[in-house]
């Protein structure tokens, strides 16, 4: 791939959990769980395709309403996602300033960066002087203590990873979240779970995101990893060590380390607010939140958050610039108020009407427009695949 090449994927749009900024495109890692391998772009050196200006002169663009306002929530941004920005001098260099011109743009929104690669501490210190508040998702599956090599490139180890999570929290401004994924029983020995649980936590991790395997596996030494105890999840996404996890989350609790099934709640913890998505909702409760290692006080903020109601004339005001002539009605469901689509929405339009309006979606199907459908959105049915690959 070129830069000039595609228009896959788009510079920005909006995902699952964030809004995602994409300027830089292919990945020098190649790891045998990554959806880039399903483009093409695994083992690459990135391609820049859009100046940091040109960049967030899109993202600010992207952020106004149909109406001219600026949209009033604030989804996270997500800068990256199809390469690791903090892997190659290019990427680093470029993220440097993209962030202090986000500063001086005072675009007031946190900013996730996914990463395997080995920080440096001058590097970490520079970003910090941002101030930007990052959250940093250090993703670690624990394959090299496996003997399997899942991941090739210039990829962390665990006890890098560690080193990362240390370095991280000792900045200001920045977070440290453990990305473990994918969790799966051959690579999660029960024997191994406290002591990788008490490490992160030492380390400075503030809790970990567990995600399954997702998307189509093609990677023979990760095929060969997949046992009986791994099954799909009760939404249908994942493959999931569930018997393991239920194992881990136990850990957890008793250790006092949160463990999360979604980034957005790990969003949260990191900002001491409510989880902003719903994943504390009566549909989503029993597999993303309940089962989890969450803090008392970060459920309340929860708990308050799924008191609040908004009025019909609220949201008639979110909805009506976002879907223009489009029918759609407010109705009551078992999450609360909820906005009922006909038809169906193309998954960044759902993803972007979702944040905006702050309750449940609902619609005919989904329109797929990367590798895979995320949690929320894979609530409702797949339309339609128009995803590229």
């Amino acid at each position: 791939m070129t830069s000039t090449d595609s228009d896959f994927p788009l510079l920005v749009s909006e995902h699952d959990t964030w809004i995602s900024v994409e300027p830089l495109i292919g990945c020098p890692a190649k790891c045998g769980y990554c959806y880039l391998n399903q483009i093409g772009i695994t083992a690459q050196r990135p391609i820049i395709r859009a100046t940091v200006n040109n960049t967030l002169d899109a993202l600010t663009s992207y952020l106004k309403t149909s109406t001219g306002g600026t949209r009033s929530d604030l989804t996270p941004v997500s800068i990256g996602n199809y390469t690791d920005m903090c892997m190659t001098e290019t990427g680093r260099v470029y993220l440097e300033e993209f962030l202090r011109e986000y500063a001086c743009r005072r675009i007031n929104r946190v900013v996730c960066l996914v990463t395997k690669a080995k920080l440096a501490p001058t590097f970490l210190r520079t970003i910090a002087a941002c101030e930007v508040p990052i959250v940093f998702f250090l993703s670690q599956s624990f394959g090299f203590e496996s003997g399997t090599r899942l991941e090739l490139g210039a990829v962390s180890s665990p006890e890098q990873t560690l080193q990362n999570a240390q370095l991280v929290s000792e900045q200001p401004n920045l977070s440290v979240v453990h990305f473990w994924r994918p969790f799966l029983a051959a690579l999660n020995p029960l024997d191994k779970l406290v002591r990788r649980v008490e490490e992160l936590r030492s380390a400075g991790c503030q809790c970990s995101v567990v995600i399954g395997l997702k998307g189509e596996v093609t990677n023979a030494n990760l095929h060969g990893l997949i046992g009986a105890t791994d099954r799909r999840t009760l939404s249908g996404d994942e493959l999931f060590a569930n018997d393991m996890w239920n194992d881990l989350s136990q850990i957890a609790r008793d250790t006092g380390y949160p463990l999360f099934r979604h980034t957005s709640c790990a969003i949260a913890l990191a900002r001491h607010e409510a989880e902003a998505l719903g994943t504390w909702s009566a549909s989503k409760a029993a597999d993303k939140c309940i089962p989890c290692s969450c803090p008392a006080q970060q459920r309340s903020r929860c708990a308050m958050r799924r008191g609040e109601a908004k009025s019909s004339i609220a949201l008639n005001a979110l909805v009506a610039p976002e879907l223009g002539s489009a029918s759609w009605e407010l109705i009551d469901s078992i999450d609360g108020p909820a906005i009922k689509i006909e038809g169906s929405l193309n998954e960044f339009a759902y993803n972007r009407l979702h944040h905006i309006v702050g309750v449940p979606v609902i619609t005919d199907g989904i329109t797929r427009q990367k590798a895979w459908l995320g949690a929320f959105s894979s609530g409702s049915p797949l339309q339609t695949d128009s995803f590229n690959d």
